[in-house]
C-alpha cells in the first residue's frame, strides 16, 4: 500500500511536469529553427535532430499515460521520470533550459 502511495505521488506530479517540459524544450527547438541561429557549436542538423527527439519523447508520453490507464503505475512512473530526464538533457545540450 505504501509502494502504491508513493507511485501515485510521483505519477501525480509527472502528469504535470512532463507535459510542461514537452511544450516548453518544443518552444525553444521552435524558436531556435525559427531564428535560424544555433547556440555557439550547435549546428542546424543539430537543432532538427532535437525536434525529432522530442518528437520520439512525447511518443514515449502517450505509451507511459497507456501504462498507468491500463494500471501498470509502475511502468508509466519509470518511463515518466526518463522521459522528464531526457527532454531536460535535450535541451541542456542546445544551452536551454526547460525551467
Amino acid at each position: 500500500v505504501e509502494i502504491a502511495k508513493v507511485l501515485d505521488a510521483k505519477w501525480s506530479k509527472l502528469v504535470t511536469d512532463v507535459p510542461a517540459t514537452i511544450a516548453s524544450a518544443e518552444k525553444y527547438v521552435d524558436e531556435l529553427i525559427a531564428s535560424k541561429k544555433a547556440a555557439p557549436g550547435m549546428t542546424h542538423d543539430m537543432v532538427a535532430s532535437a525536434r525529432t527527439g522530442i518528437d520520439a519523447q512525447k511518443a514515449l508520453w502517450e505509451k507511459a499515460t497507456a501504462a498507468q490507464a491500463a494500471g501498470d503505475l509502475e511502468q508509466a512512473v519509470t518511463s515518466g521520470a526518463q522521459i522528464q530526464r531526457r527532454l531536460e538533457n535535450l535541451v541542456a545540450a542546445l544551452g536551454g533550459n526547460t525551467g
